[in-house]
C-alpha cells in the first residue's frame, strides 16, 4: 500500500528538484526586469531633456519677438520725438500722449509707455496723464546709461518698482536727442513682472516643475510656481550648485540634473541665455512628475515578479500535493464513507447491512455495530412495507440504479421522510447495493407551505373579484367566508362585528365545518375580561392580526380548549377589518392542522383583510356619494332656478358653470361663457388694480364684496353687486371660485340721480358750489404734494342782469348755457369749471407752474366772448370779468382764496370790465405785458416792426463763413427791440405764428438773394410746429423761392424734434415734398427731445444742430462732453453734418474741433447782426480764412 509520509526517499528527491527549478526561474525573471526598467528610465530622461530644451527655445523665440517689437516701437517713438524737436524746438506733451496711446495699443501687454526729458522729468505717458512724482526718473539706472552713452541703443532694466504704478516691472528704453545730438531724454516701455509670471504659468511642467527668469547678475525676476513657503523674492540669488556651475562656465545653454537649493526636489533643468534681453531662463521638470509612470512600472514589475515567484512556488506546491494526494487516495476513500453527510449504507443481495456511514447511524439513532449485519426491513416504514428491500433486489438483478422516497423509523419511533438513491456495485467479486438516504423533512414542509400559499393566493384573487362585484356588506361577508373555505381550504371561517353597546364581537356571517362552534360563543373586547384573551378579542383590542398555531400549547386557551377540540380545530387566526381607519370587526379562520399559520401565510391574509377593509370603505363611500348626489341634485335645481347670477370658475378664472340667470342678465349663452374669462362682460371702466386686489383677496381665502359696471352682449351697460368667495375641497385647499351677482342697475341709477343733484347744477350741468369747493381743496393738496401751484378764477358775466330783465328768464337761461359752452372750451379737462350762483362761475386750474399759463387761460376766455351770441334769433354781445388768486401765494384755505379772487374780479369790473386781474399787483404787470404783446402782434406785421438779424456759421475745417441763421427781432415802439423769447410763444398761442413765419421765410430769401459775392452761403430759417399743423407750408416755401429767385440749395429749413414726432405720416409726406424743391433740412436743438432716434433714418435730413445747453457745459460736465461726442459720431455715421451752437470761447471751439464737428456758431465769433453788418463781417472773415472772433459794428 502506498504511504503519504513525506520523509520517504521518493518524496525527498522530488522536493529537491522542485526547489531548484523555482529558484532558477525566479533569478532569470528578476534580472530581465531590472535591465528593462533601467533602459526605460534612461529613455524617459532623454525625452524630458528634449522637452525642456524645446520649451526654453520656444520661450527664447517669444521673448525675442516681443523685444524686437518693443524695440521697433521705441525706435519709431524716438524718431518721431526727434522730428518734433526739429520742428517745434520743444516737446509737445499732448501730441506725445496721443502718439504713445496709439503705439501702446499696437503692443499687447505693455503697462505704460512714457517719455522722460533730459532732466529726468516724466513729460507724458499712456494710458492716462502723468501722476505722482514726475521728477523721480533721474535716479534710475537706464536714465544714467542713456545720458552718459550717446549710442546706448535698447537698454533693458533689472526689475524695478514703477514710480507711478508702484508695481514690479521691467523697463525697455531708448535715447532720443536734440537736433544738435545732445541728450534730450528717453522713451520707456514698462512691462509688469506679473506678465512674465503669467507667460511662465502657461507652461505645462507638472506639479513639481519650475520655470525661472533671472537677470544677468543671477537676480530673480520671476518664477512659476511662486510658493510662499520658499524664500523667493525679486532679486534673490538663491539657486542650486549645479545651476551656479553652469552660469559660471559661460555656456549659452545647458541641460543638467539638479536638486532645488535647500528643498531636495530632483529635476532635469534646461538653462538658456536669452538672445534678445540680458536675462537667462531655467525650465525644469520634477522627477516626481516625469518618473511617476516609471516608478509605477517599477512597482508593477516588482508585483509581477512577486506573482511569478508565488506562482512557481504554488506550482511546485501543487505538484507536491498531487503526489501526496495520490499517496493518500486510499485513506481518503475509507474516510469518505465514514464521514459522508447522506446516510450511506451498503447492502448485500438479501438486504443485510455490510457497511454504513456515521451519518446513517445518527439518522437511525443506533451505533455502528448495532446496524451492521441487520436487515434493512427492520427500520423500513415505507408504503407498502418492504418497498426498499424489493427495490434493492430489482436493482441488483437488473444492474441499474434508482431514486425513490420512503420513510424510515428512528430508534425512538419517529418516522423520517427520506430520499434514497441506490445503484448496484461489484465489491470483492460480489454484487452489492450502494444506497444513500437523505433527510427530506424540511423539503416536505416547504412543499406543504407552497401548497398552502397557492391556496391563499387563489383566495386572495377571488376576494379581489368579489370586492368588485359585491354591492352590499351582507353579500360581501357571505362571499368572503365561502372563498376562505373553497379556495383557502380552511375548516371554518366567520366574520364578526364589534357591538360597542355589548363590548363584544358578534358573529355576522360564517361558512365551513363546525359552524355550531359559534352557538353561544361570547368574545369580549374589554381588556379586563378573561373572555378577551383569544385571537378575536386580542385582534380588536390590539388592532392587528393575532394567531394561535396550537391550541394545545396555548396557555390562555384552557377556557375553550375542550370546545375547539370537539370541533377538530388545531389552529386559528383573526384579522382586523377597518372602516375609515377604525376596527369594526374581524375575519376569523380555523385550521385542523397545527402550525398552519406561517408568517408568509399570515402576511397574505393580512393583505386579504386590508382588501376587505378597502371594500367596506368603498361601499360606505358609495352610499355617501349617492346621498350627496341626491342633495347635489336638489342644490343644482335651486341654483338653476335662482333669480340671481351664479358663476363658478377654476383657479385661473376660467368659467366652468353659469346658471340661466347669467344668460338672462348678460345675453351670453352657457356655451358662449364656458371656457372663457368673466371679463367677457367687463365694461373696461374699472381700474386693473381693483381686479388685482380682488384676486389677491379671494386667492388668500377671503370673500370679496363689491360692485361692477358690466357690458351685455348687445353692448348695453348694467350694474351688478357681487359676492365672490373661494371654494375649498375636503383637504381645505382652494379649488374653485364662486360668484353670486345681482343686477342693481335701477338702484344705482336712482343713487346716481340723487348724487348728481347734490353736486351738479341742473341748468348748466356744471359742478355746483359744493363740488367746486371740493375740487379746489383737492387741487391744493396735490399742489402741496407736488411742489406746484393752483389757481382759483372767479368769472362773472358782465351786464347779465340786463339780459334777464329785458328778455326774460328763459332767454337768460339759454344765454347762460351758451356762455358756459363757450367758456368750457377754454379750460383743460383736468381743470374744474363750476357754477357758484346766478351769473358767477369758478374755474380751478391745477398744477400751475407760472403766471404765463394763467395769463393764457384768462386771455383765452376773454377772446372766446368776443363773437356775438345768437339766442332765439336775437344777437347778444357780452364779456366777462375775471379775478384770480393763486395757492399758496395768496392764501392756504379755500375761503381765503375765494374772497381774494372775488375781490380781484371786482377790481377787473372797476377797470372797465372785459378784463382780468390778479389779486397781487406784482403779477398784474406780467398780465398787462402779455395783453399788450398779444394786442400789438395784430399790427406788428402791418406796421413793418419785425426785422431779421443773422448769426454767422463758420466751417471749422476752412475757417470761412459758410452760412447764417436768420433770427427775428421785434422793434416795438414802446418796449424797444424784443428777442423772440418775449413774443414767439404768445404768437403761437394766438395762431399769428403762421403769418410771422411766412414773413421770416420770404424776407430771408429776399435778403440773401440781394447779397453779392456770397453765392455759396446758406441761410437757415426756423419752422414752427404750428406751420406744419396749419398746412400750406409747401406753397409758402415755393412762393418765397419763386418771388425772390433765391437758389433752393442755399435755403436750410430748421425743424425741431417735436415736429417730426407729431402726426409722423403727414410730416413725412410734407418733408419729402420740401426736399423735392431742392432745399436742405436740419434738426434744431438736437439732443433735448425725449424721442426715438428712428426718425433720423426715415427723414431725409442734411444737418444736426447740437443744442447750446450741451455745448456750454462741455468743458465742465462729463455727461455733456459724452453727449456732444456721441451726437457727432452718430451724425457722421448717418452721413449728416453737425453744427455746434453756443460756442463762446476758444476752449469750447478746440473741444468740438477735436471731436470732428463740421461747423460752429456762437458769440465767440459774432452775435446775431443786421443784414448790412453781416455782409461786412463775411468779407472780413473770408478774406484771411482764419477761424477767429470778429467784433461786428453794432448799431
Amino acid at each position: 500500500m502506498p504511504t503519504n509520509d513525506p520523509s520517504t526517499p521518493r518524496s525527498g528527491s522530488l522536493r529537491l528538484i522542485l526547489t531548484a527549478v523555482v529558484v532558477a526561474l525566479n533569478l532569470f525573471v528578476m534580472a530581465l526586469l531590472a535591465y528593462t526598467l533601467s533602459e526605460a528610465k534612461d529613455t524617459r530622461e532623454q525625452e524630458v531633456r528634449r522637452e525642456v530644451e524645446t520649451l526654453s527655445t520656444l520661450l527664447d523665440n517669444n521673448f525675442t519677438s516681443s523685444a524686437d517689437k518693443i524695440d521697433l516701437t521705441l525706435r519709431e517713438a524716438a524718431n518721431r520725438l526727434e522730428q518734433d524737436l526739429r520742428q517745434r524746438g520743444h516737446l509737445d506733451d499732448r501730441a506725445g500722449a496721443a502718439l504713445l496711446t496709439d503705439w501702446r495699443a499696437w503692443i499687447s501687454g505693455l503697462a505704460r509707455l512714457s517719455v522722460v526729458d533730459e532732466t529726468g522729468t516724466l513729460r507724458c505717458e499712456a494710458p492716462g496723464a502723468p501722476t505722482g512724482d514726475k521728477g523721480a526718473f533721474a535716479v534710475f539706472e537706464d536714465f544714467e546709461i542713456h545720458r552718459n552713452t550717446p549710442f546706448s541703443g535698447l537698454v533693458t532694466s533689472k526689475p524695478i518698482i514703477g514710480p507711478v504704478t508702484q508695481i514690479w516691472q521691467i523697463v525697455f528704453s531708448r535715447r532720443f536727442n536734440y537736433p544738435d545730438g545732445r541728450f534730450a531724454g528717453m522713451v520707456r516701455a514698462s512691462i509688469p513682472v506679473s506678465d512674465f509670471t503669467h507667460l511662465l504659468s502657461q507652461l505645462d511642467l507638472g506639479p513639481h516643475g519650475v520655470a525661472v527668469l533671472r537677470s544677468a547678475d543671477t537676480g530673480l525676476i520671476t518664477r512659476y510656481p511662486w510658493t510662499q513657503q520658499h524664500p523667493w523674492e525679486i532679486g534673490a540669488k538663491i539657486f542650486s550648485r549645479e545651476l551656479g556651475a553652469v552660469i559660471t562656465s559661460g555656456v549659452e545653454m545647458a541641460t543638467f540634473h539638479t536638486d532645488e537649493a535647500g528643498f531636495s526636489l530632483e529635476r532635469i533643468e534646461s538653462f538658456r541665455r536669452l538672445s534678445s534681453v540680458p536675462f537667462f531662463l531655467v525650465i525644469g521638470k520634477g522627477a516626481d512628475d516625469y518618473l511617476a509612470q516609471w516608478r509605477a512600472d517599477v512597482i508593477k514589475g516588482i508585483c509581477v515578479a512577486g506573482i511569478f515567484l508565488l506562482v512557481t512556488i504554488l506550482s511546485a506546491r501543487l505538484t507536491w500535493e498531487l503526489f501526496m494526494l495520490s499517496e493518500s487516495a486510499a485513506e481518503r476513500s475509507r474516510m469518505l464513507l465514514r464521514n459522508a453527510s447522506d446516510g450511506i449504507h451498503i447492502l448485500d443481495s438479501r438486504g443485510d447491512v455490510i457497511d454504513v456511514s456515521d451519518s446513517f447511524c445518527r439518522m437511525l439513532g443506533y451505533d455502528r455495530d448495532d446496524i451492521i449485519g441487520r436487515n434493512v426491513a427492520e427500520w423500513d416504514a415505507g408504503e407498502p412495507p418492504g418497498e426498499q428491500l424489493r427495490r434493492g433486489a430489482l436493482e441488483i438483478a437488473s444492474g441499474s440504479g434508482a431514486t425513490f422516497e420512503t420513510r424510515i423509523r428512528h430508534r425512538d419511533g419517529t418516522l423520517i421522510d427520506v430520499e434514497v438513491t441506490s445503484r448496484p456495485l461489484i465489491l470483492d467479486g460480489a454484487s452489492v447495493l450502494h444506497s444513500a438516504a437523505r433527510d427530506i423533512r424540511d423539503r416536505k414542509a416547504a412543499e406543504q407551505q407552497i401548497l398552502r400559499l397557492r391556496d391563499i393566493y387563489a383566495a386572495l384573487s377571488q376576494t379581489n373579484q368579489c370586492i368588485v362585484r359585491c354591492t352590499g356588506r351582507e353579500d360581501l361577508f357571505r362571499t368572503i367566508c365561502d372563498i376562505a373555505i373553497r379556495f383557502g381550504r380552511f375548516r371554518m371561517a366567520w366574520i364578526g362585528l364589534v357591538d360597542e353597546s355589548k363590548r363584544a364581537v358578534v358573529p355576522f356571517e360564517a361558512a365551513g365545518q363546525g359552524i355550531g362552534y359559534l352557538e353561544g360563543l361570547h368574545v369580549s373586547v374589554d381588556p379586563r375580561s378573561p373572555l378577551s384573551g383569544g385571537p378575536i378579542g386580542q385582534t380588536v383590542i390590539q388592532q392587528h392580526s393575532h394567531v394561535i398555531n396550537d391550541f394545545l400549547g396555548f396557555s390562555e386557551g384552557k377556557l375553550w380548549y375542550a370546545r375547539v377540540a370537539a370541533f377538530g380545530f388545531c389552529a386559528a387566526a383573526a384579522f382586523p377589518l377597518y372602516t375609515r381607519g377604525h376596527v369594526i370587526g374581524t375575519l376569523a379562520l380555523y385550521s385542523d392542522a397545527a402550525n398552519f399559520f406561517t408568517p408568509e401565510l399570515v402576511a397574505l391574509l393580512d393583505e386579504m383583510a386590508l382588501d376587505i377593509s378597502y371594500a367596506l370603505d368603498r361601499l360606505e363611500l358609495d352610499a355617501e356619494r349617492r346621498t350627496l348626489e341626491f342633495e347635489l341634485a336638489k342644490l343644482s335645481m335651486a341654483v338653476e332656478q335662482s333669480p340671481v347670477t351664479v358663476v363658478i370658475t377654476d383657479l385661473d378664472g376660467i368659467i366652468q358653470y353659469v346658471n340661466p340667470a347669467f344668460t338672462e342678465t348678460s345675453g351670453y349663452s352657457r356655451d358662449e361663457a364656458l371656457g372663457r374669462n368673466p371679463s367677457i362682460v367687463s365694461s373696461g371702466e374699472r381700474p386693473k388694480t381693483d381686479y388685482a386686489e380682488m384676486w389677491t383677496q379671494i386667492k388668500g381665502g377671503q370673500p370679496w364684496t363689491g360692485r361692477f359696471r358690466n357690458r351685455r352682449k348687445d353692448g348695453s351697460l348694467y350694474w351688478e353687486e357681487a359676492v365672490i368667495a373661494p371654494v375649498r375641497n375636503a383637504e381645505g385647499e382652494i379649488c374653485q371660485f364662486i360668484g353670486i351677482k345681482q343686477d342693481i342697475t335701477k338702484r344705482v341709477e336712482a343713487e346716481e340721480g340723487l348724487a348728481y343733484l347734490a353736486h351738479y347744477d341742473p341748468l348748466t350741468n356744471l359742478p355746483n358750489r359744493l363740488l367746486g369747493r371740493d375740487r379746489m381743496e383737492r387741487a391744493m393738496v396735490a399742489a402741496d404734494r407736488e411742489g406746484s401751484k393752483a389757481a382759483l378764477m372767479v368769472v362773472n358775466i358782465d351786464h347779465f342782469k340786463r339780459v334777464n330783465d329785458s328778455l326774460g328768464h328763459s332767454t337768460g337761461d339759454a344765454f347762460l348755457k351758451a356762455v358756459v359752452e363757450r367758456l368750457r372750451g377754454g379750460v383743460r379737462e383736468t381743470d374744474t369749471f363750476s357754477r357758484q350762483a346766478g351769473d358767477e362761475f369758478m374755474i380751478v386750474l391745477s398744477s400751475v407752474d407760472d403766471s404765463e399759463s394763467i395769463n393764457r387761460v384768462a386771455a383765452g376766455l376773454l377772446e372766446r366772448m368776443v363773437p356775438p351770441f345768437s339766442i332765439d334769433g336775437i344777437e347778444l354781445s357780452s364779456s366777462v370779468s375775471i379775478g384770480i388768486a393763486i395757492f399758496p401765494d395768496d392764501g392756504r384755505s379755500f375761503d381765503q382764496l375765494f374772497r381774494r379772487a372775488d375781490a380781484a374780479m371786482y377790481t377787473a369790473k372797476e377797470a372797465g370790465r372785459n378784463t382780468y386781474r390778479f389779486y397781487a399787483d406784482r403779477m398784474n404787470a406780467d398780465a398787462n405785458e402779455y395783453l399788450l404783446i398779444l394786442n400789438n402782434l395784430r399790427r406788428a406785421l402791418d406796421q413793418g416792426e419785425f426785422v431779421l438779424h443773422y448769426q454767422p456759421q463758420l466751417s471749422i475745417a476752412t475757417g470761412r463763413v459758410v452760412g447764417a441763421e436768420a433770427l427775428i427781432r421785434w422793434q416795438h415802439p414802446d418796449l424797444g427791440l424784443l428777442s423772440p423769447a418775449r413774443f414767439i410763444s404768445i404768437a403761437e398761442d394766438s395762431g399769428r405764428i403762421v403769418e410771422i413765419g411766412e414773413w421770416v421765410l420770404r424776407e430771408a430769401c429776399r435778403q440773401a438773394a440781394l447779397w453779392r459775392g456770397m453765392d455759396d452761403l446758406a441761410v437757415a430759417v426756423n419752422l414752427s410746429a404750428v406751420q406744419f399743423r396749419r398746412g400750406g407750408l409747401l406753397a409758402c416755401v415755393k412762393g418765397a423761392l419763386d418771388d425772390s429767385g433765391f437758389d433752393p440749395a442755399r435755403l436750410e429749413l430748421e425743424l425741431t424734434e417735436s415736429i417730426l414726432l407729431r402726426d409722423t405720416a403727414n410730416v413725412l409726406s410734407t418733408v419729402k415734398r420740401l426736399k423735392s424743391l431742392g432745399v436742405k433740412l436740419s434738426i434744431d436743438d438736437f439732443g433735448t427731445g425725449y424721442s426715438s432716434l428712428a426718425y433720423l433714418t426715415r427723414f431725409d435730413l442734411d444737418r444736426l444742430k447740437i443744442d447750446q445747453s450741451f455745448i456750454r457745459e462741455v468743458k465742465s460736465d462729463n455727461n455733456a462732453d459724452t453727449i456732444v461726442r456721441t451726437i457727432i459720431q452718430l451724425a457722421h455715421g448717418l452721413n449728416l453734418k453737425t453744427v455746434a451752437e453756443g460756442v463762446e470761447d476758444a476752449a469750447t471751439l478746440e473741444i468740438v474741433r477735436r471731436y470732428g464737428c463740421d461747423d460752429v456758431q456762437g458769440f465767440h465769433f459774432s452775435r446775431p447782426i443786421p443784414a448790412e453788418d453781416f455782409a461786412a463781417y463775411v468779407r472780413r472773415v473770408n478774406g484771411d480764412g482764419d477761424v477767429r472772433p470778429v467784433a461786428p459794428d453794432h448799431r
